[in-house]
């Protein structure tokens, strides 16, 4: 009796492993497109973070009369004085729906403890998540800062000017929308800038002192950044402004010089908020000193901002 065996059909070997390289070959070729899929969206959800922050910025400039500024001084707030180193951030949050973290803000500076102190700012330890752009997972948790403590930091930071005083957002400005005779759609309000890893800038709902040196950390720029350092930073013995680099260029977290000009995560470039609420993408080819005159609010220069 004659018995016919029939074979299944199946993949040899030399056939499974073609088909192994084809498949790694199709997914080495689609990461690149997956990562630039994200690098998209993330720098689109960026460019809305900037936009809903300067919406809140024209909200508060509605029912102040001016522009927020870093180290307010003349400001009360159901007769509390609010000029405790409250960073210009800080009062954004009834604007962005964070009404319980503003009032419980304005409770701890009644308390006269340092704003770094928490409790009771517990605003100091508080993510914000439209203050992070998302390409920056370190700080979407709290970090330590400087003094060991835990601080929520944020990835933007706000123009005080090519040198500190011509900007938008410098200390004690008051600026109204009307006063920016460089015109709102050219001159930048706010920028990308991430704070470094060693914590001594970039923290949201408080700015550092300018300048101040402890244990050898340099605790600058905060809240507010100039494009150009003064001449007489240099006596306070940082050695990042031996060499200090143009105001947009790129930058390392690992690299504490870095927290000295705008730079961002994102290739190539930045975002940016203009006076105007409008948000644009420059990239790291722009000349030092277009970018300089774009921070100026009143310099009398003529921009035009590049593709």
């Amino acid at each position: 009796m004659k018995i016919n065996v029939q074979r299944q059909p199946g993949f040899s070997i030399v056939e499974l492993m073609v088909c192994l390289g084809i498949i790694s070959l199709l997914i080495g070729m689609l990461m690149p497109a997956i990562q630039r899929i994200r690098g998209s969206a993330a720098l689109i959800q960026c460019q809305s973070n900037l936009r809903q922050m300067g919406m809140a910025i024209h909200m508060y400039h509605n029912e102040y009369g001016y522009l927020p500024a870093t180290r307010h001084e003349q400001v009360t707030h159901s007769n509390q004085n609010l000029s405790f180193s409250l960073n210009w951030q800080t009062w954004l949050l009834p604007y962005l729906e964070q009404s319980a973290l503003w009032e419980e803000s304005v409770r701890a500076v009644a308390t006269g403890m340092p704003p770094f102190h928490n409790p009771p700012h517990v605003g100091y330890a508080t993510v914000v998540k439209i203050f992070i752009c998302p390409l920056d997972e370190r700080l979407h948790q709290p970090m330590l800062d400087y003094r060991g403590q835990w601080a929520a930091f944020t990835s933007y930071i706000g123009n005080s000017g090519s040198m500190p005083g011509d900007g938008v957002l410098y200390a004690k400005a008051y600026l109204k929308l009307g006063q920016i005779p460089d015109g709102a759609s050219t001159t930048i309000m706010v920028g990308e800038r991430p704070p470094p890893d060693h914590g001594t800038a970039g923290t949201w709902y408080t700015y550092q002192h300018d300048g101040f040196n402890l244990n050898g950390k340099w605790l600058t720029p905060s809240g507010v950044l100039s494009c150009t350092p003064l001449l007489t930073h240099a006596n306070w013995g940082d050695p990042c402004l031996k060499t200090p680099a143009p105001c947009l260029s790129p930058g390392r977290t690992s690299n504490p010089c870095d927290r000295y000009h705008y730079w961002s995560l994102h290739p190539k470039g930045a975002n940016f908020l203009m006076v105007d609420g409008s948000t644009h993408f420059l990239k790291y080819t722009i000349s030092d000193q277009l970018f300089r005159a774009m921070c100026t609010s009143a310099g009398g220069e003529v921009v035009e901002i590049p593709d």
